[in-house]
């Protein structure tokens, strides 16, 4: 199969490497720059914060119902098609946030957020078209790239504001989408159908279950598998904490008068982090035994507990140092986490329709349970900023997530 699809592609790999950075920065900035504006968009709107949590919230839902149908895109209009018209959407999505009204950056998030959905389910199916010999290479530049694109985002934001107002930060993210977009339609065009036919095109490109053997008999049925459920509630859990992250920390800094400046700076550590972690995670995850994989969890979930306490003792502070330090040992557990579960969805599973099978699951509900964390921090920090009782759920969630991290490691793989 690989042979085909080498002899039947003209692949610009430089150019199709490109794109696929391209697209991978704009992935996560475009819900990770609303934080970092949300009091100026606030004023801008005439409406208090709080009530902005939702512009957090959207994209989380929206992956909950559309990437179930990335596919079936796909399956219609074709690869090429549904990764350019997902970037349309994300392009319209951006513009529309351009303009200062509130149901049309209601509307353009909606859009940005359909337009990641299908990004996510289809990059890996992009690479294992057009790249089948460099998977590894391709999957973690789009990864690094994501994470990257989050990172830039945090420490570009503030100074971009400060120079030219909301408009500017809005702006260069129409810009950078309309880039991965023309990239993409350019490096494309030379790209051509594996098959003589639709069908067989979308066969061997759509999905990685179409690259299991048709004559083997797909068994796995994760929702009613309560060996499946540990992936989803740890993947739920790390994305609750994250996204809750991503929203209301540089909320929470501002009301402790840590300078705008170096809140950006301050976000950016807990991008860079989770980049140094991509490279080191999965490597440790394949050499180590179960028990050590263990140890790995049980100190993930230290870490988050050692995060915590700092909230919890010593958090009414504008030190530079502690922020930066939270920043940190949040994004080392949360993206040790996260890595933990993807790569397991793969180790734990003995095809490639079965990872899909699970994977789809554990997003699913995973997003579902994200898109709590943001509306209900929003409601507690509008009670009490500083309140213990948002500061102890976040310790059960740890709990929670670590006892479910460890039950994942130890389930056996699916056969």
């Amino acid at each position: 199969m690989n042979s085909k699809i080498k002899n039947k592609y003209y692949t610009p790999k430089i150019g199709l490497l490109v794109a696929i950075i391209l697209l991978g920065l704009m992935m996560r900035s475009p819900i990770s720059a609303i934080p970092m504006i949300l009091n100026q968009l606030a004023q801008r709107l005439h409406v208090v914060p709080e009530q902005l949590s939702i512009l957090t919230t959207i994209p989380l839902v929206v992956f909950m119902l559309f990437s179930n149908f990335a596919s079936n895109t796909a399956n219609r209009l074709g690869l090429k098609k549904t990764v350019t018209l997902a970037a349309v959407l994300m392009t319209l999505g951006s513009i529309a946030r351009v303009f200062p009204n509130f149901m049309l950056i209601i509307l353009g998030t909606i859009l940005i957020g359909i337009g990641i959905a299908h990004l996510n389910v289809l990059m890996p199916a992009v690479i294992m078209a057009f790249v089948p010999n460099q998977i590894a290479l391709y999957t973690t530049t789009y990864s690094l790239s994501m994470m990257l694109g989050v990172a830039l985002c945090n420490l570009t934001t503030v100074p971009l504001l400060q120079l030219g107002g909301i408009n500017s930060v809005m702006l260069v993210l129409v810009g950078a989408t309309l880039i991965a977009l023309f990239v993409w339609a350019f490096v494309t065009r030379h790209l051509e159908p594996l098959g003589a036919n639709k069908s067989q095109q979308l066969e061997q490109t759509t999905t990685l279950s179409n690259l299991t053997n048709h004559s083997e008999k797909v068994t796995l049925s994760p929702w009613r598998t309560w060996q499946a459920w540990p992936f989803l509630i740890t993947f739920g859990c790390q994305s609750f904490l994250n996204y809750t992250f991503v929203a209301w920390m540089p909320a929470l800094m501002a009301y402790h008068h840590v300078p705008s400046n170096q809140i950006g700076v301050i976000m950016s550590f807990n991008a860079f982090v989770t980049i140094i972690f991509s490279i080191i995670i999965p490597k440790l995850l394949v050499s180590l035994s179960n028990r050590g994989i263990t140890l790995l969890m049980i100190s993930n979930g230290t870490l988050g507990l050692i995060s915590a306490a700092g909230f919890i003792f010593y958090q009414n502070t504008s030190n530079f140092l502690f922020w930066s330090l939270e920043s940190i040992i949040y994004g080392l557990m949360i993206g040790g986490f996260f890595l933990s579960v993807m790569t397991l969805l793969a180790l734990k599973t003995s095809r490639p329709s079965d990872t899909a099978q699970l994977s789809g699951m554990t997003q699913t509900g995973g997003y579902l349970i994200a898109a709590l964390g943001p509306i209900l921090y929003g409601v507690a920090f509008k009670a009490n900023p500083t309140g213990m009782l948002q500061n102890i759920f976040f310790v059960g969630i740890i709990i929670i997530m670590t006892i479910m991290a460890v039950m994942m490691v130890n389930v056996k793989k699916f056969k």
